[in-house]
């Protein structure tokens, strides 16, 4: 998740997924792999190359591109999410309806914390701007700070 572009009259996020990819494109690599060795991997061997195959091959598809604009001039923050397979998610809120933008924590049963992006808007359900927490706190503060920041700008 980055800022892509800001300006005075807009600001622009988006996340691409792109570490869930990745790790696709290993497991597919993997796959392929097993699936290409020049000895008889057998049954196992197939079943195993087929399935690590399939399994990369749907982290590389599944993964949404996320872009969040926020238009001084239409007076609307928007969340888009487009993906290969999955159906397309818009969401637009009146910037004026916007009350708080937060890194939320989630601390699972290891003790291992994860954050995402949020926004609460008024009278409404928090935006979320991702469908997934990450590890990555000062990625997710960075872009929290940024909106922030441009949203106050309205007011200066």
């Amino acid at each position: 998740m980055k800022v892509l572009r800001r300006s005075a009259e807009e600001l622009v996020i988006v996340d691409k997924g792109w570490l869930l990819r990745m790790f696709g494109a290993l497991f597919a690599g993997i796959g392929l792999l097993v699936l290409m060795v020049p000895q008889r991997p057998g049954v196992m061997g197939y079943l195993m190359g087929g399935l690590s195959l399939l399994f990369g091959a749907t982290f590389i598809l599944l993964p949404r591109v996320t872009t969040i604009t926020f238009d001084r001039r239409a007076g609307t923050a928007e969340l888009q999410r487009v993906g290969v397979f999955l159906p397309e998610e818009r969401r637009t809120v009146e910037l004026a309806a916007i009350t708080k933008v937060e890194v939320e924590g989630n601390t699972d049963s290891e003790g291992d914390r994860t954050f995402k992006v949020s926004m609460e808007v008024a009278g409404e359900d928090p935006m979320r701007f991702t469908t997934y927490s990450s590890s990555d706190k000062v990625e997710k503060q960075d872009v929290a700070d940024a909106v922030r920041d441009w949203l106050a700008q309205k007011n200066a």
